[in-house]
């Protein structure tokens, strides 16, 4: 039985078959099945396979020898399984077949009825009483509860308790209403009381009188005065008197004037600033603390580290543009949405040579890295499974990359490079670069194997030869003689006149006759001298006999000479010595000339390494980048330029000019003018005349007197010692003493009353002290001598929100709340973000030098609603290696694009992209459409599972590569076709409508041969209609002959392939076709269709 290879059913609409005369697969349209049945059409046959997976059996009794159980069950309405020992079953009506009682020991009850159950269970008589009248008469009833979930009456004569009663007794006890000896009571000490006499029969009552302490009764203090109490240690007061008060308080600020608060009368208030400081007032003690929502005017510099687990309580809203200058920023959050279409990664400052793309972390038998960008060594898009990174330069082996559609201009496997694909079925472009189709390869190759002739061309003239009944000749041309044995032509050159032989010597020269052919008819020799002349500008001259050596000799330390390939150079020795004198009118040197007198009348000594010099050289001007003067002096010189340093005992110069670096070791510096300096410092200084000005700082180790000190507004003329501050003047400065002095005598002792944003209360300032307190890591404060310091605690918690228009700091806390309104961060140490990060401005720099994202997914145009009218992707900075590359999806054609590109990260819309190239270990997709070539390792068609590994082209041959690894050029599958065309063993003939018959080509007519047939295929493509068509048979002999293929077995009224196997039962007529004949329903009537078409191909052999 032949295989059937690369060939489905259609048509199964109508009846399908294929088979041969021994059985038949048919498809039954009217019941919807296949039946297999023998040639008859009707007869069923058996089937063997491997075992039903799917589906439902609607068929008879299996064999148990074919697995089943050889019964019938499809009268039955239930199954029961039983498994290890376990019978379970959904619902059995045992009541016709099981009679009698169940034993105990099978899970019965022993018995038939409920009496005779609980007899048999050993239950007794009271299961069959009532649960809320139970009588029990005799027995006991052994660790029972009475009245466990509910209260219950006990009633009985005696209730005895062995170990006693646990709980609650409610009862009297008797003669228990007086006690049995009456008792006095009586109080003394600082408290008395006369004595009373209890018996317990009535309640008693006490009159107690406190004792004097010696105070004398009365009203103490004032608003002027303050009680003074005298207290024992019993908290009694024994004693008052008075001390007057102060009724005025001044306060100051760190702003403001000063104020006076009168004691008594007025209040001081400490009021915070409306979302930064409030006030609260409670129990003598001022809290002052930051409220809920901070928010800051100005600027909120904090001087340790900015850190928060969560910088908001739900998410960070930075409205302006977020730049991080770190060397990294770590992303932990779980989703990352990015509203930019272009991701703009790296710079173009400079070429740095690092690759560019997206780092993933993944884990596959263990810790891995890929890497998924552009290659910057190669100049290609990669993607690298198993990478390994070197300081941003990713290593590895190229991975696999599955897309939906690859466009490209062409492919490559590694060697042959360029690969475009073709439809063509003549392979007219018999290209080493193109790879053909397997619809024009099996096109091509039908239309050439069956071809039964060779055409071949000569210099002049062509011929043909039948490869069935003739032999082609090759005779031999003028001085040629062919001959063959076997598969082996041979052909030989005829010999000439000539003698054989050697010709030609040191001496002689060979002298040949050649004809037209090129051949050697004649040869001879023809005598040569071996000597000559030579001469020079002195000495004789000489001659040179054959075999002797010519030698061309230089002078020492003068001329050298040298010989290679057959070339003499003469020329100077490396260091040449003129003993006389030499006259050139230019004359250059990489080394050293040394002579006591030497005169340049014009030109210049240039490339020197070094030039001594006895005497004095003279010159314009000398430039070099180390000069040394042992001694003397540089005299009259226009400019001196040094790389290096000066150095000098004295510089003396009109005018001097140091741009940077400092003037050292100077023993003395005169300046006729200005000297212009950020600082001058120095243990002496004396100024004559003039001013300093612009000067940052002038620090003076002695006294510093002044006519007046003015810092730009305020003019102070002299220091003044006034402790009654009476000349209250603007520019005079007091001293210290002055200034406590006044403050003590102004200062007096009196009632302060205080107010805050809530609450008031007062403080006797001669008595109390006034308690400002800061709140719970919120705001601190702290006293030192005079001053009162309110700052922020070091550490902010609890606070819903801050506003700020710049924070600045090393370390600050935020536990919860939120950030807002801040118009600048800025962070000089690590900033730790717990919650979400969102930034609404419209550039996001990160300028650190590795960036981590945890993140699995990047989205790109987060919140994007409506068309998208942006191309999406990576920008990758290139620097000065070229454009910039970019990865993503171009808009505009709806798919993913590598490429290189003019834009940068701030573009938008329809960028221009020009495809670059892209290198993977394994593209995947079902389909591929590549502007660019592609280099490839395989090709993996996923449908069929087949890897294409190569390219073969016309050298490699189709010979060499018979696999399913590898794919023929056009030129390939033609030289193939052309080399081993013969016999084609098969007969291809389109069918067509109109016709009645169609025949197809003459079978081969070789007398030694018998032919048969293998196998017809009919295709039909439009199935067949009109002229009252029904069905097709297939003769041979141009329709005289055999039915070979009857009118069951194609059905070219439906569209599909059809295989009729005849396995060489079917001989075939010499010379003659095979007939199609469309016939009507009766069979025997012929049809002429108006529609239709498909082919026939005859697959025949020989013996």
């Amino acid at each position: 039985m032949a295989d059937i290879k690369n060939f489905g059913i259609k048509g199964i609409a109508a009846d399908v078959q294929m088979g041969k005369s021994g059985g038949r697969l048919i498809y039954d349209s009217g019941n919807g099945r296949f039946d297999l049945t023998q040639s008859n059409g009707s007869t069923l046959e058996d089937i063997r396979f491997g075992s039903v997976t799917a589906g439902t059996w609607t068929g008879t009794v299996i064999g148990s020898q074919y697995g089943g159980t050889g019964q019938d069950f499809s009268s039955s309405s239930g199954v029961i399984k039983v498994s290890s020992g376990t019978m379970s079953a959904g619902s059995i009506d045992l009541t016709a077949d099981v009679t009698g009682a169940l034993p105990i020991a099978n899970g019965g009850t022993g018995a038939t009825s409920a009496s005779a159950a609980r007899t048999a269970l050993g239950l007794g008589n009271i299961s069959t009483q009532a649960s809320n009248s139970i009588n029990i008469d005799g027995g006991a009833i052994d660790g029972a509860v009475i009245g466990a979930n509910s209260a219950a009456a006990i009633t009985g004569t005696t209730i005895t308790a062995n170990s006693g009663f646990v709980g609650d007794l409610t009862g009297t006890a008797a003669n228990a209403t007086v006690l049995e000896n009456a008792r006095t009571i009586t109080i003394d000490g600082d408290v008395d009381a006369s004595a009373v006499s209890f018996d317990g029969s009535q309640n008693i009552t006490l009159t107690t009188t406190l004792d004097n302490s010696g105070v004398s009764a009365g009203s103490y203090g004032s608003s002027s005065a303050i009680p003074v109490i005298t207290v024992d240690a019993k908290g009694r007061v024994t004693s008052v008197t008075t001390a007057a008060t102060s009724s005025t308080l001044t306060i100051g600020a760190d702003s403001g004037s000063d104020d006076t608060v009168t004691v008594g009368t007025d209040t001081l208030n400490f009021v915070g600033t409306s979302n930064e400081i409030e006030t609260t007032v409670s129990d003598n003690q001022i809290q002052i603390g930051l409220p809920n929502d901070v928010t800051v005017g100005n600027n909120l510099t904090v001087t340790g580290s900015f850190l928060s687990d969560d910088v908001t309580a739900d998410t960070v809203t930075i409205n302006g543009n977020l730049t991080v200058t770190g060397t990294t920023t770590t992303v932990n959050s779980t989703t990352v949405n990015i509203a930019d279409p272009i991701f703009e990664i790296g710079d173009d400052a400079s070429d740095d040579n690092l690759d560019r793309g997206i780092k993933f972390k993944y884990n596959s038998s263990g810790a891995k890295v890929g890497f998924f960008g552009f290659d910057d060594s190669a100049g290609v898009f990669t993607a690298i499974n198993d990478a390994t990174d070197s300081n941003s330069v990713f290593s590895g082996s190229a991975g696999a990359v599955k897309f939906g559609a690859i466009e490209g201009t062409s492919f490559s496997d590694g060697t042959i490079s360029g690969v475009t694909f073709v439809d063509e079925d003549n392979m007219a472009s018999n290209s080493a670069t193109r790879i053909p189709t397997q619809q024009s390869v099996k096109a091509y190759v039908d239309a050439q194997v069956t071809a039964q002739d060779v055409d071949f061309a000569g210099d002049s003239g062509t011929g043909a030869v039948d490869l069935d009944s003739q032999s082609l000749t090759i005779a031999g041309g003028t001085g040629l003689t062919s001959s063959a044995s076997g598969q082996t032509l041979t052909i030989n050159l005829d010999d000439t006149a000539v003698s054989a032989g050697s010709y030609g010597s040191t001496t002689a020269v060979p002298v040949l006759t050649i004809d037209a052919q090129g051949r050697v008819t004649a040869a001879s020799t023809a005598t040569i001298s071996t000597s000559f002349d030579i001469g020079a500008d002195s000495g004789s001259d000489d001659t040179v006999s054959g075999g002797e050596k010519l030698t061309i000799a230089g002078t020492s330390n003068e001329i050298e000479t040298a010989v290679t390939n057959n070339t003499i150079t003469v020329g100077l020795v490396n260091a040449p010595t003129v003993s006389g004198t030499m006259t050139a009118g230019n004359f250059t040197t990489a080394g050293e000339i040394t002579d006591g007198a030497m005169t340049i009348s014009d030109g210049s000594i240039t490339g020197g390494v070094a030039a001594t010099f006895s005497g004095a050289v003279q010159g314009g001007s000398l430039t070099d980048g180390t000069l040394t003067a042992s001694s003397g002096a540089i005299t009259g010189a226009t400019a001196i330029t040094a790389s290096g340093a000066i150095q000098g005992g004295s510089l003396t110069d009109g005018t001097a000019t140091i741009s940077s670096g400092s003037l050292t070791g100077g023993v003395a510096g005169t300046f006729s003018g200005n000297v212009t300096a950020g600082r001058f410092k120095d243990g002496t200084m004396e100024i004559a005349s003039g001013s300093i000005t612009g000067a940052n700082n002038i620090t003076a180790s002695g006294t510093v007197q002044y006519g007046s000190l003015s810092d730009g507004s305020i003019t102070i003329t002299g220091f003044v010692d006034e402790d009654n501050m009476s000349s209250d003047s603007a520019t005079l400065v007091p001293t210290q003493q002055s200034v406590k002095a006044y403050v003590d005598s102004s200062v007096g002792a009196a009632t302060l009353n205080v107010d805050g944003d809530s609450g008031t209360g007062s403080v006797d300032l001669d008595s109390a002290n006034l308690t400002i307190a800061g709140t719970s890591n919120e705001i601190v404060t702290s006293m030192s001598g005079q001053s009162l310091t309110v700052a922020l605690a070091d550490s902010v918690s609890g606070l819903t929100s801050v506003s700020a228009t710049t924070i600045t700091d090393g370390t600050a806390s935020l536990s919860a709340g939120a950030l807002s309104g801040a118009t600048t961060g800025a962070f000089s140490s690590d900033v730790t973000i717990g919650g979400n990060l969102t930034v609404s401005g419209t550039t996001t720099s990160v300028n650190s030098t590795n960036t981590t994202i945890a993140d699995t997914l990047i989205e790109l145009q987060s919140g994007l609603t409506g068309a998208n009218p942006n191309d999406i992707g990576h920008i990758y900075e290139r620097g000065s290696d070229g454009d910039n590359g970019f990865l993503g999806w171009d808009q505009s054609v709806d798919r993913f694009i590598a490429a290189t590109t003019t834009a940068t990260g701030s573009s938008t819309g329809d960028l221009t992209l020009a495809a670059a190239d892209f290198e993977a270990a394994q593209l995947i997709g079902s389909s591929a459409t590549i502007s660019g070539a592609v280099s490839f390792g395989s090709l993996t068609d996923s449908g069929e599972s087949i890897t294409v590994t190569k390219f073969v082209d016309e050298n490699d041959g189709i010979s060499s590569n018979d696999n399913d690894t590898t794919l023929p050029t056009s030129a390939a599958v033609k030289d193939y076709v052309d080399n081993n065309g013969g016999d084609g063993l098969l007969l291809r003939q389109a069918l067509t409508s109109g016709s009645a018959t169609i025949d197809t080509s003459a079978m081969p007519n070789v007398s030694s041969r018998t032919y048969y047939a293998e196998r017809i295929v009919i295709k039909i493509g439009t199935a067949f209609s009109g002229g009252s068509f029904n069905h097709i048979l297939v003769k041979e002999n141009a329709g005289s002959g055999d039915t070979i293929v009857a009118a069951a077995d194609a059905d070219a009224g439906t569209a599909g392939t059809y295989i009729i196997e005849l396995d060489g039962d079917q001989t075939l007529t010499k010379n003659a076709a095979v007939r199609v004949e469309f016939k009507q329903a009766n069979g025997s009537d012929a049809a002429t269709t108006t529609a239709g078409s498909g082919t026939i191909s005859v697959h025949y052999n020989y013996v």
